[in-house]
């Protein structure tokens, strides 16, 4: 398992650019 960017990227590399958007807006609020 790569770690690239940090401990989320490869969380990130699960979801496509539009889910990961979603997700960061939901969680600023």
């Amino acid at each position: 398992m790569q770690n690239g960017r940090g401990g989320m990227s490869s969380f990130m590399d699960e979801l496509s650019d539009e889910e990961i958007w979603d997700v960061i807006n939901h969680i600023r609020g």
